[in-house]
């Protein structure tokens, strides 16, 4: 029998596709119960970037792993399968005390889990991530080469290093692990796409300061977004899981600068008017697509920090603020014209809008009426 779900934070979704049951928690000491599942299927809609003019469309699911397992042989098994930097597990005490329960999501290319945890060991080795620990409750620490940092009760995070480490956690230890690809950092930082030589001073270990202003912005985005995966009703459209991922490497990044000795003191470069207005137009002909400024910057052959200052000096707006007057002004045409079939609802998701009551309040402060008073009008 399954036990009785606690809390309004609990969600129970039967992906019929991949024949598993997870269950979404935004608060991690409120587990009480999951169903583990090792092989994960993302189950995404073919239909996920169709014309709601002609079909409904659906929002893309979130590929999600759940476990709560007392046995530190699967719990070995899942850690290196899931984290590629994780050579080998360990568990520090006894066997029969034993208990890993953790939630991991994955966005575009980023993977952020939220886990509890009894005392355990991992030896580390360098991959083509950046991957931070933040110790919410309890401590936990990397070593390497002589270099020991460490993160306990969410005031720092901590980086792994781009070399061989050691990483414990203290008994009853629970928080985040958040992995990046090491190339959508180095597009951020660098003018030169996958150029990765600011980043060669994380070959040591790294604590990042998450009571400063850049740590604190960049945990309250964390907490939101995980908050917004993890207890919404609804599955998140791909254009929102590329908002989310974009707002994480954003904050992220703006923390992880200071940290680097490489050119992080220099000017921020002005791109120019027409590599801006050459941006507007990618944006402009992607509308019903998952959009990163990352991807859009990387094709101009500028970083992401380069895009933002661009858009602020010569738009007096950011690309984020820029892409969603677009979605809201493509929305305004498709609901002033609908097709059969079509409603608020799938011209939201379609447009990039995943929580409905967001997007009405956007439409009415930009077009004066609401979404159903327009598509009632057509």
């Amino acid at each position: 029998m399954v036990p009785r779900l606690r809390g309004k934070w609990f969600h129970l979704y039967n992906f019929l596709e991949s024949r598993w049951l997870c269950i979404l928690f935004s608060r991690a000491d409120d587990i009480s119960w999951c169903v583990s599942a090792m092989t994960v299927h993302s189950g995404e809609s073919k239909n996920a970037n169709s014309d709601p003019r002609n079909s409904h469309g659906s929002p893309a699911a979130k590929p999600t792993v759940v476990i709560d397992t007392q046995d530190p042989d699967f719990a070995d098994e899942f850690v290196r399968s899931r984290h590629q930097w994780a050579k080998s597990y360990s568990i520090v005490g006894s066997r029969r005390d034993f208990r890993l329960q953790c939630v991991s999501l994955n966005l575009r290319s980023a993977i952020v889990s939220r886990s509890i945890t009894t005392a355990n060991k991992i030896e580390g080795t360098p991959v083509d991530r950046v991957v931070s620990i933040i110790s919410e409750h309890g401590s936990c620490s990397i070593e390497s080469r002589g270099v020991s940092v460490s993160s306990s009760n969410g005031l720092s995070a901590i980086v792994q290093p781009q070399d061989r480490y050691i990483y414990q956690s203290s008994e009853k230890d629970s928080g985040f692990v958040i992995s990046m690809e090491l190339g959508d950092i180095a597009r951020h930082i660098e003018v030169q796409e996958g150029d990765k030589a600011s980043i060669a001073n994380a070959s040591r270990p790294l604590a990042l300061d998450l009571t400063s202003g850049n740590g604190a912005s960049f945990f309250r985005a964390l907490t939101f977004v995980w908050d917004q995966l993890t207890g919404s009703h609804s599955q998140p459209s791909a254009q929102l899981v590329a908002a989310y991922e974009d707002l994480l490497l954003h904050n992220y990044v703006a923390m992880l600068l200071p940290a680097l000795d490489s050119k992080s003191d220099q000017p921020t470069i002005d791109p120019g008017l027409d590599l801006i207005r050459r941006a507007c137009e990618l944006v402009r002909s992607r509308l019903d697509q998952p959009i990163r400024i990352g991807d859009i910057a990387g094709e101009l052959g500028i970083s992401a920090r380069h895009l933002q200052a661009g858009f602020r000096r010569h738009l007096d707006t950011t690309p984020g603020q820029f892409m969603r007057e677009r979605r809201l002004e493509l929305a305004h045409r498709l609901l002033s014209a609908p097709r059969p079939g079509n409603t608020v609802s799938s011209i939201a998701l379609y447009c990039g809008f995943n929580h409905l009551g967001e997007f009405s309040g956007l439409y009415r402060r930009r077009y004066g009426v609401s979404p159903s008073k327009t598509i009632r009008s057509a």
